[in-house]
């Protein structure tokens, strides 16, 4: 379900889990903010096209204040320490699953 937010964009109700929803979000090119277990937040502009056409094989964006809370992240290079970090969050069969699957929108 795509439900316009308040705060402009909207949310996507997925009920599909915190890493099939971030895979989700870096098939669209996006950074993993405004993701939870049952729905993302999607910027203007996101269409119920773009989703379906979103690439299940991403690897989210982790925001580089993650790898702080890594065990040993002074001696990882920050690259490879985020893209790491990113392959752990992701779940390419959960998120072409939810893209592919019926998506009602509530815009009027």
């Amino acid at each position: 379900m795509l439900k316009p937010s308040k705060k402009g964009g909207s949310r996507l109700w997925t009920w599909a889990g915190l890493k099939a929803n971030a895979t989700l979000l870096a098939g669209l090119g996006l950074e993993a903010q405004g993701v939870e277990n049952d729905s993302i937040l999607l910027p203007d502009g996101v269409t119920i096209d773009n989703i379906k056409a979103s690439d299940p094989d991403a690897v989210p964006q982790i925001g580089a204040n993650a790898v702080s809370g890594l065990k040993f992240s002074a001696a990882l290079p920050p690259a490879l320490a985020l893209r790491t970090l990113g392959e752990r969050l992701t779940d390419p069969a959960g998120a072409s699953a939810t893209a592919q699957t019926a998506i009602v929108s509530l815009y009027s």
